[in-house]
């Protein structure tokens, strides 16, 4: 059975007002999205994952983003399946 990734990106307006994708799952019993830290910001700051209640208010700095919806499935496949 495929799984259906598509849950794990979302679509998001930069502050440049261009239109970006996030890897990060909503949680609708919690009401907050979840997006992994890429592995920068994981050394930095020791945490794993981004938190906020708005896909606006998480940390994109530190989160995956692409100016590509196929990049950020490809990124949520990775993460879902590490070899």
């Amino acid at each position: 059975m495929d799984m259906d990734y598509t849950i794990h990106v979302q679509e998001y307006t930069a502050k440049s007002g261009k239109r970006r994708f996030v890897v990060a799952t909503y949680y609708e019993d919690d009401g907050q999205y979840v997006a992994p830290m890429n592995p920068e910001a994981r050394r930095i700051t020791g945490c794993y994952a981004s938190v906020a209640r708005r896909i606006a208010d998480l940390d994109m700095g530190n989160s995956y983003t692409y100016a590509r919806r196929s990049d950020a499935m490809r990124r949520a496949i990775k993460l879902a399946n590490p070899s």
